[in-house]
């Protein structure tokens, strides 16, 4: 049975998983949470060494997932071009949603997403400044641990849809406090929005009674910006105490 460690970091946390695939089953072997003061390498240096080199070194190297509000995610639909005209123009846009000047400052994934009428292509695209990752990349570095691939949050709950539908599906995840809604197209994130929750720890019904406000709002928000509304939504709420 292959193991694999996830390194999560976001506002706030540092989450390490090692997961197994026992048969059609996800098996979470171990989880450990913990405090960050903020995105720094010192305060990302102090968080891996409480982690320990055993679960570090435990496989072949870490899937890094960035949940950081700076990533940009949408959909574009373009004229049939080559795949390298479709990244320049995907790092164009991804350069003016992120303000940035340079395109050394910018790491980007482009996915084709289905070819359309008229010879047009729907492509998919998440952008995330360099500035994000290399704090992180130098401590794993420091540390020697082999980076396998980088995702965002974003991308990831995206994916956790079952099935591809151009029929955009809502998902939401409710985590400490702060919540994260995406929309996805294809299992590719087109739309991101982040609210708080209030109710206080366990607090089932406070969070539910925020979401009734907040998704009509994300609705109205939707319609505004010309965006097709979800007709289903998946809610995961999780309520962890860092130590």
């Amino acid at each position: 049975m292959k193991t694999h460690t996830i390194i999560e970091v976001e506002e706030g946390a540092l989450n390490v998983v090692v997961g197994a695939r026992d048969g059609s089953r996800t098996r979470v072997i171990r989880s450990q949470r913990l405090p960050l003061s903020d995105l720094g390498r010192d305060a990302l240096d102090g968080a891996l060494r409480a982690v320990g080199s055993d679960v570090l070194h435990g496989t072949d190297g870490v899937h890094v997932v960035i949940g950081d509000r700076r990533a940009q995610h949408f959909m574009s639909k373009v004229p049939k071009m080559s795949a390298r005209d479709a990244v320049s123009f995907a790092t164009r846009e991804g350069m003016r949603l992120a303000n940035l000047q340079s395109v050394e400052d910018l790491l980007v994934e482009t996915r084709l997403v289905r070819s359309l009428p008229q010879g047009k292509l729907q492509i998919s695209t998440c952008a995330v400044p360099r500035s994000v990752w290399e704090p992180l990349r130098d401590v794993l570095a420091k540390h020697h641990v082999a980076v396998l691939s980088l995702q965002t949050m974003e991308a990831c709950m995206a994916r956790s849809v079952a099935s591809k539908s151009e029929a955009p599906v809502a998902v939401v995840e409710c985590n400490g406090g702060r919540a994260r809604l995406v929309i996805s197209v294809d299992r590719e994130p087109v739309q991101v929005r982040r609210f708080m929750v209030s109710g206080g720890a366990g607090n089932i019904a406070g969070v539910l009674t925020q979401l009734a406000m907040e998704v009509p709002r994300t609705m109205d928000w939707l319609r505004e910006t010309g965006q097709p509304l979800p007709s289903r939504m998946a809610v995961s709420y999780t309520h962890l105490t860092l130590p």
